[in-house]
Order: structure tokens, then sequence, then C-alpha cells
């Protein structure tokens, strides 16, 4: 069983990192920064972030294409009441690579829709890729300009849906 203490230094690890990124991040994101790093496994790093949202120390926002994360004031300030319960090895490691840290962060995911034209019609180009691999990739023929402009807005500001939907679209069972 946990000890508070450990509870106390997860949520100060996940509000400092946030806190040196200083951008939104995504929760798949920053659960790839904690568990390369072993700040702690999957299931306690889940149990945190609900702890902090629940107490308002970090926020969850709709963003044009994921939810992302960001630290609010009420966690800034816990951050400062508290940093001196932060493991010294963990604030050095994310201090002397948070600029690596945040380039990755922001290559590490693509959304993208492009519109080909060829012969009078249009073919739209639809893609998310993670880490210079293609999760998904669609390549629809529609006859309009119109048309495909509004594929292209919809995918890039509805990914994360669409994908979902396509997914249990795909998976579920048909007779």
């Amino acid at each position: 069983m946990k000890n508070i203490n450990d509870s106390a230094n997860d949520k100060l690890i996940i509000l400092y990192i946030l806190n040196q990124l200083d951008l939104p991040i995504t929760n798949s994101q920053l659960m790839k920064v904690v568990l390369e790093n072993r700040f702690m496994n999957y299931f306690t790093y889940q149990q945190t972030i609900n702890e902090l949202l629940e107490n308002d120390l970090i926020q969850q926002t709709e963003s044009t294409q994921w939810p992302q994360f960001s630290i609010t004031s009420k966690g800034q300030h816990s951050l400062e009441l508290f940093s001196n319960l932060l493991p010294l090895d963990i604030e050095n490691f994310v201090k002397n690579n948070i600029k690596e840290i945040k380039t990755k962060l922001k290559s590490d995911s693509l959304i993208d829709a492009k519109i080909i034209e060829e012969n009078g019609s249009f073919m739209v180009n639809c893609n998310v890729r993670e880490n210079d691999f293609s999760l998904i990739e669609i390549n629809l023929t529609v006859g309009t300009r119109s048309d495909a402009q509004r594929i292209v807005n919809n995918w890039k500001n509805n990914s994360q849906p669409i994908y979902a939907e396509i997914i249990h679209s795909l998976t579920q069972i048909r007779e």
C-alpha cells in the first residue's frame, strides 16, 4: 500500500513537469514522459491525474485536436509551497532535459489533412501520426472542393472523435 508521502511526491512530479513545460500537453504525451522516465507506473499515474483534476491542481481543456492538461494557479501555488518535497534527482532530470522533452512532444503527434485535385475530382488525405508511425490514414475522393474542404476542416478539428467512431464501427460485430 502506498503511503501518503508517495502520493504527494507523485502529484508534485506531475505538477513540476507541467509547470516546467509551460504548455498544454495531452494525456498520452504526459503519460509517455512519466512512464518512459519511470517516475511512476501506469496505475499510479492514472490515479494521480484523477486526484489532481478533482482538486483543481491541473485542468483539462478541449483543444482543436485532443484534450490537454495544464497546471492551474492553484497547482502552481501548491508546487511552490511543497517544492522542497520534490525528489531532487527528478527535479534535476526534468530541468536538464526540458528542452529535449518539449521538442520531442511537439514532433510526437501530427494531425494532417490535405486536398489533392486530380482530373476534376478531389482526393482528401487525412492522417494521424505519432513518432513517425501512422495511427490512421484515410484517402477519400469527393466530387467538389467544398466537400473536400469540409472533410479537411472536420478532420483537423475533430480527429479524435472521428478516429474513435471509425475504430468502434470497424471493431463491432456485424451479422
